[in-house]
C-alpha cells in the first residue's frame, strides 16, 4: 500500500508540504517516507509506503513514475519502470488494457512537462486531481489536497445534498467529489495533462457490439472452469510468500475463492465479520458451511455496537476523505483492522462475482424486463418463479408490482435504455430554500448497452455497486496496513460474463445459474441451493434504536446539526422519531445524516 502526492506549479509552498508530510506520518504507525523531491522548484512529490517497496517508484533525468497497487498480467507483476517503458514505446494504452488488478499512477515527462495519469479498468483504486490556476495536484487522497491548500477549498454542495437526501447509489461513480474543485479520475481511463489542458481517453470498455455467445452449456462450463483455474493460479503466484486469508461471507463468491484455493492448493485461512444479533444480515451459519468444507483456520470478528459508538465518537473521520456510504463499509474497516492485527498482509475478496452472474437481487428486474419486452415465451414462467422465491411480507412480488416498478427503471421505447432513478429517501426532508431545482438529486445512468440486463451490469460496475466503497476502502487498507485483491474483476472474467447468455445467469427463478452448476462440488450444498440473498450488512437498524440511540439523538439535536440547514428539520425529525418507535426503517437515512455531521466536525467545517 502507498500514499502519494504530486504537485506541478511554479510556486510550491514547501512549508505546506512539510505540514502534509507530518499529517501522513500520523495516519499509519507503519508509514515509511520512501521518496520525495528536494531539488526541483517546478514539481514536487511525496511517496509513502507501509513497508519498503522499490517497484512503485522510478525516476531518472527524463521521467518520473509513481504508482500504487498490484498491476499484473497472468503471473507477472509490473513496476513503475514498466509504465515508463510502455510510454516511451508509445504503447501505454495497450499496456493498460492488458493489466489486471487494482492500480493507479502517474508518469511525468520532465522535458515537455506533460503528465499521464491512469486508473485500473474498474476503478478499484482512486486517484484525485486538482487543476486550477496553473496548479496541478495529483493525489491518492482528497484530504492531502485539502491540507496542502490550508483548507481553502470549497465543498461541493450538490454532492453533499445527494449524500444527505438519497440512497447511496445516487452519489458515487461520477467524476465529482465532496470538494468542488477536486475530481476523481474515471475508471479505465488515461489522462494527458498538456499545455494546462486535460485530454481524457478510455482504454477499455465492455462493447455492446460484442455478441452473446452461442456455446453449449458444456462449452461455457469448460470455459468458466478454465478461466477460474488460471485466475486462482495467477493470484497465488503474484502473492507468493504473503500471509493471506479469504474475507469469507455466507455467499457464493468468497466461498468459491475458498473452494478454488482448496481444490488447487490447500485449504486457506479465512476471516469473517459477524454479529451477536440474530438478524437477516448475520450470515454466520452459512459461513460455517464454507468453513467446514474448504477452510483451514477460520477467525471470526464480532462487531459490537459499542465498538462502532466508540469509533464514531473519537474523530473516526480524521484521515478519511468523506462520510461512509453505508454501515457495511464501516464493517470492512473493522474486518481489515482485525485481520491486520491477527497478522494478515492480504485479503482475497469475492467482490465482483455478482456482476458477471447477475448475483444481486436487482438483476431480476432487468432480466424480466428483457423477457417482457421481447415477448419471450418463458416470461410468465420466470415471473411466477420470481414471485415464488423472492416475495416476502415486507416486499411482496406480483405481476402488477413488476410492471409498475419496471416502468420507472427502464425505457420501453428504447430497448436496453435505463432510466434515471429518484432515490430520495423522503421528499419531505428536502430544504427547498437551498436550490430552486433539485433535479441534480437523480441518479446517473450508463449509456444503452443493447439489453436491459447488460446495461444494468455496467450500471453496477460504474455507479451502483463498485464505486460506493472503493474510495473509503482504499484509505482503510492504508490505515490498517493490509491489502485487498478481488480476482473476479479480472478482464477475462468480466468479458466472459459479458458474452454469457442471460439464461445461464438467471434460470428458473434462480441467479448465478452457471456458477451453481459448474462449482457445486466445491461449494457447500446449502449455499448452492439457497435462493435468497441477505447481503453483507450490520444490524444498524437495531443498534440505532438501542445502544446508539442516545448518541444519535444528541447529534441530531445539536446546534451544529440544526444550523447546517441541510434538512427540513421538523420533517427530518418526524422520520427519525418514526424509526425510533420501530414504525418504519430509516436506518440508511439516519446513517448518512449522522456520518455527514461527524465528518464535517472532524474536518472542522
Amino acid at each position: 500500500m502507498a500514499r502519494f502526492f504530486f504537485i506541478l506549479n511554479k510556486n510550491i509552498d514547501n512549508q505546506r508540504l512539510s505540514y502534509l508530510k507530518k499529517n501522513i506520518f500520523r495516519s499509519s504507525n507503519k508509514t515509511l517516507l520512501q521518496n520525495e523531491n528536494k531539488s526541483n522548484k517546478i514539481f514536487n512529490y511525496l511517496l509513502f509506503n507501509n513497508k519498503r517497496n522499490d517497484s512503485n517508484f522510478f525516476e531518472n533525468d527524463e521521467y518520473l513514475c509513481i504508482m500504487d497497487g498490484a498491476p499484473h498480467i497472468k503471473t507477472t507483476l509490473f513496476s513503475a519502470n514498466d509504465f515508463i517503458d510502455a510510454l516511451i514505446k508509445k504503447n501505454l494504452r495497450n499496456f493498460l488494457n492488458k493489466l489486471n488488478g487494482g492500480f493507479v499512477g502517474l508518469v511525468y515527462n520532465k522535458k515537455d512537462k506533460t503528465i499521464f495519469t491512469f486508473r485500473d479498468r474498474f476503478g478499484l483504486k482512486p486517484i484525485y486531481i486538482f487543476h486550477k490556476n496553473n496548479l496541478i495536484i495529483i493525489s491518492s487522497q482528497t484530504d492531502y489536497i485539502r491540507i496542502y491548500l490550508n483548507n481553502k477549498i470549497e465543498l461541493n454542495n450538490k454532492y453533499i445534498l445527494r449524500y444527505a437526501y438519497c440512497n447511496y447509489k445516487a452519489i458515487y461513480g461520477r467524476e465529482e467529489t465532496i470538494y468542488r474543485d477536486i475530481k476523481i479520475q474515471k475508471m479505465s481511463s488515461l489522462y494527458l495533462f498538456k499545455n494546462n489542458k486535460i485530454l481524457k481517453s478510455t482504454y477499455w470498455n465492455l462493447n455492446q457490439d460484442v455478441k452473446i455467445n452461442n456455446f453449449s452449456i458444456a462449452e461455457n462450463s469448460n470455459n468458466l472452469n478454465h478461466i477460474f483455474e488460471n485466475m486462482i493460479h495467477n493470484y497465488m503466484s503474484i502473492n507468493k510468500g504473503k500471509k493471506l486469508a479469504v474475507a469469507l461471507s455466507g455467499g457464493m463468491d468468497s466461498g468459491l475463492i475458498s473452494g478454488l484455493l482448496n481444490k488447487y492448493y490447500a485449504p486457506p485461512n479465512a476471516v469473517s465479520l459477524t454479529y451477536h444479533e440474530d438478524s437477516e444480515f448475520n450470515e454466520e451459519k452459512l459461513i460455517l458451511e464454507s468453513v467446514k468444507k474448504n477452510i483451514n483456520n477460520w477467525t471470526e470478528f464480532k462487531l459490537k455496537p459499542e465498538t462502532l459508538l466508540k469509533d464514531l465518537d473519537s474523530n473516526f473521520y480524521k484521515f478519511l476523505d468523506g462520510p461512509l456510504a453505508t454501515i457495511s463499509i464501516y464493517g470492512y474497516h473493522y474486518l481489515f483492522k482485525s485481520a491486520s492485527d491477527a497478522g494478515y498482509e492480504l485479503l482475497f475478496t469475492g467482490s465482483g462475482g455478482d456482476y458477471i452472474q447477475s448475483g444481486n437481487y436487482t438483476n431480476y428486474w432487468y432480466y424480466l424486463a428483457d423477457l417482457f419486452f421481447n415477448k419471450d415465451k418463458i416470461f410468465k414462467k420466470e415471473l411466477d418463479l420470481w414471485i415464488k422465491y423472492h416475495s416476502t411480507s415486507e416486499f411482496p412480488k406480483t405481476k402488477k408490482i413488476f410492471l409498475n416498478e419496471i416502468n420507472d427503471k427502464v425505457n420501453f421505447k428504447k430497448y436496453g435504455k435505463l432510466l434515471k432513478q429518484n432515490l430520495v429517501f423522503d421528499k419531505s426532508i428536502i430544504n427547498r430554500d437551498l436550490f430552486n431545482n433539485f433535479s441534480f438529486l437523480k441518479s446517473s445512468v450508463v449509456k444503452n448497452y443493447g439489453t436491459y440486463l447488460r446495461s444494468f451490469m455496467m450500471q453496477e460496475y460504474v455507479y451502483d455497486a463498485v464505486a460506493p466503497g472503493v474510495e473509503a476502502e482504499d484509505t482503510m487498507e492504508w490505515l490498517n496496513n493490509i491489502s485487498l485483491q478481488s480476482p473476479f474483476f479480472d478482464k477475462e472474467i468480466a468479458e466472459f460474463g459479458w458474452s454469457l447468455p442471460s439464461d445461464l445467469k438467471i434460470k428458473n427463478g434462480i441467479n448465478k445459474y452457471l456458477y451453481r452448476k459448474v462449482f457445486k462440488d466445491i461449494l457447500p450444498s446449502k449455499i448452492v441451493n439457497r435462493t435468497a440473498k441477505s447481503g453483507f450488512n450490520a444490524p444498524f437498524d437495531q443498534w440505532s434504536r438501542k445502544e446508539l440511540k442516545e448518541f444519535i439523538l444528541d447529534i441530531f439535536s445539536s446546534n451544529s446539526f440544526k444550523q447546517r440547514f441541510f434538512y427540513d428539520y421538523k420533517n427530518f425529525m418526524k422520520l427519525v422519531d418514526s424509526h425510533m418507535r420501530n414504525e418504519n426503517n430509516y436506518m440508511m437515512l439516519i446513517w448518512q445524516a449522522l456520518n455527514l455531521e461527524l465528518w464535517l466536525r472532524d474536518k472542522n467545517i
